[in-house]
């Protein structure tokens, strides 16, 4: 359905001084900081996962060499979503649009595919913790027993036993889970600082106390804030959570991706029968988690 004159009557009357739309100012994406981004040529992203080796044995001379084989994991396919939206526009509301808002119709959709991909993006956080999504394993992103490859291999945590909330103490566990993490063949997992505290908006202002405070948070004692290491933690608050108070700590080399198919693409045509100008946006996306070493969740 297109817009006509009579739907935007506050754009044609002349008693209105002023109309705003918007704003829609410059932004730094966030998911393209955290993510790994990566351009897809393909209907579909299959992911798998293999072992590598453990511990070498010790080996007496003369004796034969010991064996160990690579594992293969279990796949995920990843097919990509097709997301899109238009709008079209009456020649006649056009023609009287005394404040010309109608020619960025445009730019507003276009503002609506960086919140999307945004969202897609972030959406594998908020559904961490669903116990009908999984990455291949049957389980929750985040779980006390995640599975590991190889024979006998033992499972890893990728979240408390206990969910806590965000204070000084639950950032220490979350940190120690992370660095007591073994791969595939029970050698350690080295998680690479930075490390990205993730935070909805409303456990903003605590995680940077925590965080950014020169002595240690919460104390009287001068003892220094070990968490102000420079270049330690970056905070990250994303406004896509919906959670208000679930916190999550990533490494760096945390696994998540975001798989552009098809980048937003903003097409203006003239609807031929009609003559309306029409705005058109396409794009194919998707998000998934390649692997669960290197980032915990905590599910208040």
């Amino acid at each position: 359905m297109a817009i006509t004159p009579a739907q935007v009557a506050d754009l044609l009357d002349p008693a209105v001084r002023s109309i705003v739309m918007g704003p829609y100012e410059s932004w730094k994406p966030l998911a393209a900081e955290i993510f790994e981004v990566k351009k897809s040529d393909r209907r579909s992203e299959i992911m798998g996962q293999m072992s590598g080796h453990g511990y070498i044995p010790v080996k007496n001379a003369g004796q034969a060499y010991s064996e160990e084989e690579p594992v293969e994991g279990l796949k995920l396919t990843v097919t990509h979503t097709e997301y899109g939206l238009a709008t079209q526009i009456t020649e006649s509301a056009l023609e009287d649009d005394r404040f010309g808002l109608l020619k960025k119709v445009g730019t507003s959709i276009l503002e609506s595919a960086k919140h999307s991909t945004e969202k897609i993006a972030w959406d594998v956080v908020n559904n961490g913790f669903a116990a009908g999504t999984s990455y291949g394993d049957g389980l929750a992103l985040y779980n006390t027993a995640k599975l590991r490859l190889g024979v006998g291999a033992p499972t890893f945590a990728n979240k408390a036993s206990t969910d806590v909330a965000l204070s000084v103490a639950a950032l220490k566990t979350a940190l120690d889970t992370l660095r007591a993490q073994k791969n595939h063949n029970n050698l350690p997992h080295f998680v690479k600082p930075p490390y990205y505290l993730i935070v909805p908006p409303e456990l903003a202002q605590t995680a940077y106390e925590i965080v950014n405070s020169q002595l240690k948070q919460g104390t009287a004692n001068n003892d220094i804030n070990y968490y102000a290491q420079q270049g330690l933690i970056n905070i990250v608050v994303v406004p896509y959570m919906t959670s208000t108070t679930n916190w999550h700590v990533w490494a760096k080399n945390h696994g998540q991706k975001l798989f552009l198919r098809t980048k937003p693409d903003l097409r203006t045509i003239v609807a031929q029968s009609t003559g309306n100008l029409v705005y058109q946006l396409r794009f194919r996306a998707s998000a998934a988690s390649a692997n669960q070493f290197g980032i915990f969740g905590s599910n208040i």
